[in-house]
């Protein structure tokens, strides 16, 4: 997977986070993800910049 993808996965695995109204934890136990990537994931996409358009 390269960076653009798991940047996508990731935004929509962020996306079904919010959504869900699960705790983080009960949520990366359904997802077999950790806490630990979903607390920086949605660290790092809360503070990226948004893309331009030219």
């Amino acid at each position: 997977m390269d960076k653009q993808q798991r940047l996508q996965a990731w935004t929509t695995r962020i996306t079904d986070f919010k959504s869900s109204g699960l705790t983080m934890s009960t949520w990366c136990d359904a997802h077999n993800q950790t806490i630990h990537q979903l607390k920086y994931w949605l660290r790092k996409l809360s503070y990226s910049p948004s893309s331009s358009v030219s």
